[in-house]
């Protein structure tokens, strides 16, 4: 049964009994502030809580308030549930900062993750971010017209394994569902099973040197047995263990008719390279996938306000990727989360990855500056040659106005199959061009003409702009989440998460930024109260010195 939390006093509220001189540091600790800046938002979110409660049956609930100040402390402090109920049970400053009375701050650690599960079954995570940061926003006044984003790689409580280890941990959680669902069958199996996955579990994974390359062969053909022996038993193949076996081969394997004088289809190993990035890469974890660069996980998509007038700084959107999704798809979403919520955004600083000739165009029709290097590509081979960025164009960049030299062009051609435009220029003004031997325009019969694209055009001015100090001035601004990241996973455990499955990371990931908020707004009401008294003694010494 829902029950919001109760505003009303008791006789067991901390501040009635803590003496005088307690009560005073501790309104000027952490708890003071969190009780008046973050508890107020989590009592705002009770209601939208109430779905998941009965209205007039079942025991009262845990207060969602509680539940939520416990869930951000939680992420705040990278505490396992035992932690937490630890803490909230003889930690007083958690007390107040809840304003819970002892005789009711208890929790066991099955409502902790109970509560999480209401988290994770539907929308509610994003919903409390976007409510609680937005709210966070608008209480200090804090301008979004300006914001960096990054991407930082975090891995679930998985298991790293090689291709080899990957095949064998498969094969036994395959052989152990087996058991349970018809031990009788797993008896008939030949008894290389239980010799190479029973009785010496995950010998094959123990791979060196040139035996990798056999035993790897060897497991493949083990697990297409397996997978052959029972396609057709509709109980195995509807188990968990089946369906992933079946995608780890997929992915992993090619079958080909059986050889000449063979009964059996020939199984070879795909090479390393034909393998997609977002093939399985854990048993335990299904849902995550690989970045050559970064390795096995997830990605998480950071944006952070960096507006010069903010007292601080707040990150104002948090989504979960693939590990093997560029950075390239992730501006546009950003963007579109920060409109949709309201944000007024005029300038996005972001790195290579996220910046191409498409983005920058995509975020201008937004009437977004999306400030960054380009990723990959070279310039011109001769420094002195005349580029796209030297003409000067429409707004829309889909017509010339005029050369380097000044001259208008003659003509404008639209190609809709690849939107692309040629511009043509009168091949005799062109001849007398001082610019001419350097110009990209190439001739025609009775013209000189330029192909481009929007993309390309932006491209080019982009690429003009970095050659210049005022850019790299501006941009220097960006790097600021660095330290964002850094924080977050050294910090609040963002890094390497205990919890596995997409879902579930991107829960834990919003958490702990959403807890990171909550940690800036009370440092920076700690900070505002430390400056007063400073003023306010500053002030006293120069009365003093004034009425000596």
């Amino acid at each position: 049964m829902h029950i919001p939390k109760s505003s009303q006093k008791t006789l067991f509220d901390v501040e009635v009994w803590m003496p005088e001189g307690k009560q005073r540091r501790m309104e000027e600790s952490w708890a003071q502030a969190f009780r008046d800046e973050v508890l107020p938002l989590l009592i705002a979110q009770e209601a939208s809580f109430a779905r998941f409660y009965s209205p007039d049956h079942g025991a009262p609930n845990k207060p969602v308030a509680v539940m939520l100040a416990l869930a951000i402390l939680q992420a705040m402090e990278d505490l396992t549930d035992e932690q937490v109920a630890d803490q909230f049970e003889w930690n007083v400053q958690w007390h107040y900062a809840m304003d819970e009375p002892m005789s009711t701050s208890h929790v066991c650690t099955k409502t902790l993750y109970n509560f999480r599960r209401k988290l994770l079954s539907d929308s509610a995570a994003s919903e409390l971010f976007a409510s609680m940061t937005d709210a966070m926003l608008a209480r200090f006044s804090l301008a979004t017209g300006r914001h960096r984003i990054d991407s930082t790689h975090v891995v679930s409580n998985m298991r790293s394994l090689a291709r080899v280890g990957l095949f064998v941990r498969a094969i036994e959680a395959l052989l152990r569902a087996l058991k349970k669902h018809d031990p009788a069958q797993a008896e008939k199996l030949p008894k290389r099973f239980a010799e190479r996955y029973g009785k010496k579990r995950g010998y094959f994974a123990d791979v060196r040197g040139s035996k990798a390359e056999r035993r790897l062969a060897e497991c493949a053909e083990d697990l297409y047995y397996l997978l052959d022996h029972f396609r057709g038993d509709e109980g195995v193949t509807a188990l968990r263990a089946y369906a992933v076996a079946t995608r780890l081969f997929a992915e992993q394997c090619d079958v080909a008719a059986p050889a000449q004088g063979a009964s059996e289809p020939t199984v070879t190993v795909k090479a390393p390279a034909d393998i997609a990035s977002d093939s399985l890469q854990s048993i335990s974890d299904t849902d995550a996938t690989y970045s050559g660069h970064k390795g096995k996980g997830y990605s998480v998509q950071l944006a952070e306000t960096c507006h010069p007038d903010n007292a601080f700084q707040l990150i104002d959107h948090v989504s979960v990727t693939g590990a093997h999704e560029s950075d390239q798809t992730a501006a546009a979403r950003i963007h579109d989360d920060l409109l949709a919520r309201g944000h007024e955004l005029e300038e996005t600083f972001a790195d290579a990855g996220y910046v191409s000739g498409e983005n920058i165009l995509a975020a201008e029709a937004r009437g977004i500056a999306l400030i960054g290097p380009m990723s990959g590509g070279a310039g011109p081979a001769d420094p002195d040659a005349v580029t796209l960025a030297e003409f000067t164009y429409a707004p829309d960049r889909r017509t010339i106005e005029r050369c380097p030299a000044g001259h208008a062009p003659i003509a404008h051609k639209e190609s809709r199959s690849d939107n692309t435009t040629i511009a043509y220029f009168d091949a005799a003004v062109c001849a007398a061009c001082p610019l001419a031997e350097r110009c990209p325009t190439t001739p025609r019969r009775r013209a000189r003409s330029i192909r481009f694209a929007p993309a390309a055009v932006a491209i080019a001015q982009r690429r003009r702009a970095l050659a210049s100090d005022a850019f790299w001035e501006a941009y220097a601004i960006r790097s600021g989440i660095e330290p964002t990241n850094g924080h977050l996973k050294r910090d609040h455990g963002l890094g390497r998460l205990r919890v596995r499955g997409r879902p579930a990371v991107t829960l834990a990931a919003t958490l702990r930024v959403l807890a990171e908020n909550c940690h800036r707004v009370v440092r920076h009401v700690l900070d505002t109260a430390a400056d007063a008294v400073q003023q306010a003694l500053k002030a006293a010494h120069l009365a003093c010195e004034a009425a000596a």
